[in-house]
């Protein structure tokens, strides 16, 4: 390293922020691109950290934390004392920010939409608010680069727990695009972000549709604090002793389905399997399967780092999943991810799912996206669920327990209601990821064939990626083929090779 780019900047001492990763791109990027810095376009700031009174959520704001921000389907756990909260209006969101995490995992991304309105946001993302709106998409990809990940995270520092502060992507170099291609983007990611919207419109929808279908009087009731139990509960079944298994909301939320629904049916008896699978050791390398870990599956397009050897994973087959079974984190807390359930579809194939995530397949009697609804209904659906959880610290769901539960059958017509809307979010979700991962291939190959002074590889590199990620229908649930094809969508990305 020249002595010169020690005495630039802040004068980084830690060997970190020189690596060939983050410095060799920042300075391979400014030798052969016109470059402006990020704080010539765009403001980047960050709110006064947050000491916030908490009440109940009748009285409260919704706050988020930065982990949330990226769920397939955010739910508050916290509400804020608005007249306690300082610089409340700071601290929501506006449409087109692009939030990047500046804590711990450093230099995620994502845009603010939907789910993020009229929500205090944590203080844990850096905000970066473009001036020109029409630069939103092309900033947003190009942070998702590995060109722009891979700076940003040289930049951090701390020993224990990384930062970044709002300084360190000041003069993060941005180079000019075409203007074609900064047009392309722009279109393309808030395509991807109307497509976001609308299937966490959808999945209100589901919930509101399902919650109709009863009586519901589980608004209100807590599984906090003192409750009775008579002796007979325990005397059946697995004879649990733990008192959260009998916990109130539960008991309503079991109540409740049962008085309204037409039958209940054994989840066996509507599904073709209900299993889990071995735990195995995790031996990661630079080529190989991508590992999805559990967290990764009710995360808004997580950046897969992890691969998998095949030569160290002979029965690499037994742990991959198919599009319409249902996935259901089995280990965690019980205010985090555990008991949560998601649709696999076609981007999941061909990868190692997590030996912490329970597989149902289900049967032709059901389908698929109802029984998503009615496992994981946040009030009549996976309350239940988490009732089957053991152990102390990190409490577990086992398969054969899981299969305990009964299904509330309703009408034909409110199934299928709330199965469409299900997955045709699911559909929604995995159409939006695959075009955001073309639209970030296709800006890293304009850089690359720039540096490597072959324009031509663009050009058919750009005409690869958008074959490969045809866009799905997105306004209208056309047919059952299109919500099937969507759902099946293969990940053409997921290389073996890394």
């Amino acid at each position: 390293m020249p002595v010169a780019a020690l005495a630039r900047g802040e004068r980084r001492l830690d060997g970190e922020a020189y690596l060939t990763g983050g410095f060799g791109i920042r300075t391979q990027l400014q030798a052969d691109f016109e470059c402006k810095d990020l704080s010539v376009l765009a403001h980047v700031w960050q709110p006064n950290r947050l000491k916030g009174i908490q009440v109940s959520p009748e009285h409260g704001t919704p706050f988020l934390t930065a982990t949330q921000v990226f769920d397939l389907r955010p739910r508050p756990r916290k509400f804020l004392a608005s007249s306690r909260t300082p610089y409340l209006k700071s601290r929501f969101v506006e449409p087109g920010w692009i939030l990047v995490t500046c804590s711990g995992s450093v230099g995620d991304v994502i845009c603010s939409y939907a789910p993020h309105f009229d929500r205090v946001i944590s203080h844990d993302l850096l905000r970066v608010a473009p001036f020109d709106q029409s630069l939103t998409g092309f900033l947003y990809t190009f942070l998702r680069t590995r060109f722009g990940r891979t700076m940003m995270r040289s930049t951090r520092y701390g020993s224990v727990v990384k930062h970044l502060e709002p300084e360190h992507l000041f003069d993060l170099p941005v180079p000019r695009i075409p203007t074609v291609l900064q047009e392309a983007l722009a279109n393309e990611i808030e395509t991807v972000f109307a497509m976001r919207s609308e299937a966490y419109k959808l999945t209100l929808l589901a919930e509101h549709q399902y919650a109709e279908c009863y009586e519901d009087p589980t608004q209100g009731v807590s599984s906090e604090g003192q409750f009775v139990v008579k002796v007979l509960a325990v005397r059946s079944g697995r004879r649990r002793l733990d008192a959260y298994h009998y916990n109130p909301s539960a008991a309503v939320a079991l109540a409740t389905i049962r008085r309204g629904a037409f039958r209940m049916d054994p989840l066996p008896d509507v599904t073709a399997g209900v299993f889990g699978v071995p735990r195995f050791k995790h031996v990661y390398a630079h080529k190989g399967i991508p590992y999805v870990d559990s967290e990764d599956l009710f995360k808004i397009n997580p950046e897969l780092n992890k691969l998998i050897p095949e030569v160290t994973k002979a029965d690499a087959q037994r742990y991959f999943v198919q599009p319409l079974w249902l996935l259901m984190a089995s280990s965690g807390q019980l205010y985090g991810l555990n008991g949560s359930v998601v649709l696999a579809t076609g981007r999941d194939r061909g990868r190692i799912v997590s030996n912490h995530v329970l597989r149902i397949v289900p049967g032709t009697g059901i389908r698929p996206g109802y029984l998503v609804m009615a496992l994981g209904h946040p009030s009549l659906g996976r309350p239940l669920v988490l009732t089957l959880a053991f152990g102390s610290e990190v409490p577990e769901i086992a398969a054969e327990d899981l299969k305990t539960l009964e299904i509330p059958r309703l009408s034909q017509e409110s199934e299928q209601l709330i199965a469409d809307a299900v997955e045709r979010a699911a559909a929604l979700r995995a159409t939006a990821d695959a075009q955001e991962d073309a639209a970030v291939a296709m800006l890293e190959a304009f850089f690359e064939s720039r540096i490597s002074g072959h324009p031509e590889e663009h050009a058919l590199r750009v005409a690869q990626y958008r074959g490969a990620y045809a866009k799905q229908p997105t306004t209208e649930f056309e047919s059952a083929w299109a919500t099937s094809a969507a759902l099946n969508l293969g990940s053409t990305m997921d290389r073996r090779d890394g």
